[in-house]
This record gives structure tokens, sequence and C-alpha cells, in this order.
């Protein structure tokens, strides 16, 4: 097991309360080494809903998918907050495990549409963050 791995797990822990109460599962999808140095990722799936994980140095790429369709975490949270960059997510602590500390807050907040809503309201959230304009690659700012 990686470092990478570990820390996936790790934080996968931190979100697993909250997202298991909402019948989220984790599961492992991909780990190894890249020239950018050793990776994993993985995902909270429940039904059509998944919560893309990928973690690197730090927890990096966060994506909502809502069957084929998805949107990153800076979308997700400009689209309810209605400003760029206001979440918790990314923090930028030295401490990797503070990214999924300050991603749990968000979803706590602010992220009710795709823990408990219905398909319909997170796809019209999808819609809007599909409308704004500078869309994110899902990476943190």
């Amino acid at each position: 097991m990686t470092k990478a791995d570990e820390m996936l797990q790790r934080g996968s822990e931190l979100l697993d309360t909250l997202l298991s109460a909402h019948g989220f599962t984790f599961y492992t999808l991909y780990s190894g080494g890249s020239s950018g140095g050793p990776f994993a990722s993985g995902e909270f799936r429940r039904d059509d809903r998944r919560l893309e994980l990928h973690f690197r140095c730090s927890l990096g790429m966060v994506k909502f998918h809502l069957a084929g369709r998805s949107m990153s975490h800076q979308d997700y949270m400009r689209s309810v907050i209605g400003k760029p960059s206001p979440s918790h997510y990314p923090g930028f602590s030295p401490d990797p495990l503070e990214a999924f500390r300050d991603l749990r807050l968000d979803l706590e907040e602010y992220g009710s549409e795709f823990l408990a809503g219905t398909d319909a309201c997170l796809n019209r959230r999808i819609d809007q963050a599909e409308a704004q304009p500078n869309r994110t690659s899902g990476l943190p700012d």
C-alpha cells in the first residue's frame, strides 16, 4: 500500500459517516505510480450518484456524478453559493487530511442536493454549473 492509498483510505473514513448515513458506500478505484508520483482514486456510490476523489500529495480532483453527467466540486459550490472559491475545500493545509475535513464541511453545509435531493434537483444544479462562465477542470483553484 502506497502513502497515496493510505491517505485516500484515511480521508474516506473522515467522509464515511456523513456519506454512509445517506446510503453511499466507498470503493477504491485505481492506484499506482506516475510521473507526478504515487496516486490513488476512489468514489462513494449510491445508485446513479458518485462522489469521485483523487489523491496524490493531497486531495485533488473532486467530482460529483449523476448517471452520465458530472460537475467539479468548484463548479458545484459556485452554483450553490453564487460566487467563485467561497467553499472550505480546498483549504491548502500542510495536513493532507485537512482537505477531506474541508470537503466534509462543504458537503454538510452545501451538499444537500447531492446527498439527499431528487435527481431532477441535482440535474438542475448540473445545468446551472454547466452554464457558468469559467468552469473549472475539477482541480482546486
